[in-house]
């Protein structure tokens, strides 16, 4: 339906990308990848040819769509061996992100992202957390309960991600806790 009341949109793109993501890690298989990476590629297309025919309109939301679709794909190439790639993705991801919440600080559909961010690479990074550009859990975890409090499209993502978060750090009444209020 989305695709056809809004054709060239990258919301389309980015949202079969997301599906195909979350089939990805719901079945732990990687052979949707090259799919995946197809609506990513063409999510960012569609961000580049509005920015061409509407520079001034909507800046913040290309922003988040591109952010999202970089976030996606980053987190595929981690899963498919392509660290390196991998991670550069979802640094550019996180930059998009900022950039939409600048643009817009009601945009909290961006925090959701820049949340699982910070703290996916607050815990990867975790020995490297003196430096400047490393977040904190604390960071990515407020930026979570902010899209919680806040989105109305993301708040069960980022409610998800909270939950999957607690019971990684064997916090189980916690996340317990979470679904019951969902």
């Amino acid at each position: 339906q989305l695709a056809r009341d809004f054709p060239g949109h990258p919301a389309v793109e980015y949202g079969y990308a997301s599906v195909i993501y979350a089939y990805l890690c719901d079945a732990e298989d990687t052979t949707g990848a090259a799919r995946l990476e197809e609506h990513v590629a063409h999510c960012l297309d569609a961000c580049e040819a509005w920015e061409r025919r509407n520079p001034d309109s909507a800046r913040s939301q290309r922003e988040y769509y591109v952010g999202a679709a970089l976030s996606v794909s980053g987190l595929t190439m981690n899963r498919t061996g392509e660290k390196i790639r991998g991670i550069r993705r979802l640094m550019s991801s996180r930059d998009h992100f900022d950039r939409c919440i600048e643009l817009d600080p009601n945009f909290y559909d961006a925090f959701m992202g820049r949340g699982a961010y910070r703290y996916a690479a607050a815990q990867s990074m975790g020995m490297f957390s003196w430096l400047p550009f490393v977040p904190s859990k604390k960071q990515g975890w407020s930026d979570l309960t902010i899209a919680v409090e806040q989105s109305s499209f993301s708040r069960y993502a980022a409610m998800s991600a909270m939950v999957w978060i607690l019971i990684d750090e064997a916090r189980y009444a916690e996340a317990n806790d979470m679904i019951e209020q969902g």
